[in-house]
């Protein structure tokens, strides 16, 4: 019986963890477009992509919002972004009204295209390559809560955003407002950070930064206290068959 009880605790170990290691998937999909893809769209294009330089303040960062859902709260081990830029990236992270400080983890960069095996058309007409970033963040974050995201780099990282009513692919807690912040020269927080619509600020209708979430819910105390009284209850049982 002892044997047992141990072999049961383990096993119960064993898929409480499992619950937020092994069962990882896309919480929030807010990911690239699949329609109305550069300039053959017309005015009808739905992609763009998004950065703002420096100045004597420091460096400007490009940047937008995401909720997950819910009461609960999630281990998201990875998001996701997307760049027309590939070297010297950084992502600035955190929840809205609290420290926005970039992340340790340098982001994970792999070239891509669009669905259609296309990649990004710049202003000029030219073809740029387009780049997926994964980064790992390895957070519990709490579904009902917002949290803040901006792309550093080297002089311009440019974000890739898309117009949420012509994308043709999912665009969940899109709202058609961005999000800019300062990194001001030696400075390890992100500060100013405010809302801006890309409507007649740079370009002919909104966007949204495209962003998919990855993770697994949190088991709920519950879960715990259900497999510990389970637990209670073998024990009970080896007790009485020893009187």
């Amino acid at each position: 019986m002892r044997k047992l009880i141990v072999f049961l605790v383990v096993a119960g170990m064993v898929i409480v963890n499992s619950g937020i290691a092994s069962a990882t998937s896309l919480l929030l999909d807010r990911g690239l477009p699949t329609s109305n893809l550069n300039n053959a769209a017309g005015a009808s294009r739905s992609n763009v992509a998004w950065a703002f330089g420096s100045d004597s303040y420091g460096s400007w960062l490009a940047g937008d919002d995401f909720k997950i859902g819910g009461t609960g709260n999630y281990f998201v081990d990875k998001i996701r972004i997307w760049s027309t830029s590939n070297t010297g990236l950084s992502v600035w992270f955190g929840e809205a009204g609290g420290t926005i400080s970039q992340l340790s983890s340098v982001p994970l960069v792999s070239a891509t295209t669009y669905s259609d095996n296309s990649s990004y058309q710049g202003s000029s007409g030219s073809y740029l390559p387009l780049y997926q970033l994964d980064i790992s963040l390895n957070m519990v974050l709490s579904g009902s809560a917002t949290y803040q995201f901006f792309l550093n780099g080297l002089q311009y990282a440019f974000l890739h955003s898309s117009n949420a009513a012509l994308s043709g692919s999912s665009q969940q807690g899109s709202d058609n407002q961005m999000l800019y912040a300062l990194v001001a020269p030696g400075s390890d927080i992100a500060t100013d950070i405010g809302s801006w619509d890309s409507d007649g600020y740079g370009w002919d209708k909104s966007s949204d930064a495209n962003i998919q979430v990855f993770g697994t819910p949190v088991p709920e105390p519950g879960t715990v206290l259900l497999l510990g009284l389970g637990l209670v209850g073998i024990a009970g049982i080896r007790r009485r068959f020893k009187k």
